[in-house]
């Protein structure tokens, strides 16, 4: 069982992120976190789901470059506890959509897009089944006893009431950490990581 993150601290970690990393919210980047319910996937597992025709490489590339790369889109995969996370530096073709229908069958998947400062789409999936997509988190109406994920964004929201962060998008970051237990940190977007290479982009 994942140790329950402290909803305050997750806020003030993802302002300190994009304080540093400001960039993510002007690009049509794409953060989709994954947890199989069958325990881990292995990379190749998730490269021929990815691929389509198992035909994918690895290849280690600098995060900030590959975001700066617009001709060669880079999805950027990394693993945390029994959960994966891929990191779609340019998505402008709905490949978040694409992806969330590949790898949801079996799995939690949750993913925030952003379109902007301030403007992004929030996804929960269970089973390939979308359970919530909300662009505003803070104040999605629909909420009540039963709607997944009600208990985690309510904490959210009585944190930001007391203390509201830097950013908006901070809030949506923050909800697919605690309820997802992944983080996303500067220091990884300013390191070199593996990204999938294929010429079978979904």
């Amino acid at each position: 069982m994942r140790s329950p993150l402290n909803v305050r601290e997750v806020i003030e970690h993802y302002d300190s992120v994009l304080t540093v990393d400001e960039w993510i919210l002007w690009n049509p980047v794409t953060w989709m976190v994954a947890e199989p319910f069958g325990g881990p996937w292995s990379l190749q597992e998730i490269g021929n789901k990815v691929s389509g025709e198992h035909d994918f490489h690895v290849e280690g590339i600098h995060v900030k470059e590959g975001m700066e790369d617009e001709d060669n889109p880079h999805l950027f995969i990394d693993f945390q506890g029994d959960a994966f996370f891929l990191f779609d530096t340019y998505d402008i073709t709905d490949r978040h959509g694409r992806l969330q229908r590949l790898l949801g069958d079996d799995s939690l998947v949750w993913s925030v897009h952003f379109a902007g400062p301030a403007r992004y789409t929030f996804n929960y999936l269970v089973n390939g089944q979308t359970q919530m997509s909300t662009n505003d988190i803070l104040r999605e109406d629909t909420l009540g006893v039963g709607v997944p994920l009600a208990d985690d964004i309510e904490e959210l929201r009585v944190a930001w009431r007391a203390q509201p962060g830097k950013y908006l998008s901070s809030a949506a970051l923050t909800i697919m950490s605690t309820a997802s237990g992944v983080t996303l940190s500067s220091e990884w977007l300013d390191s070199v990581q593996r990204t999938l290479v294929t010429e079978n982009f979904p």
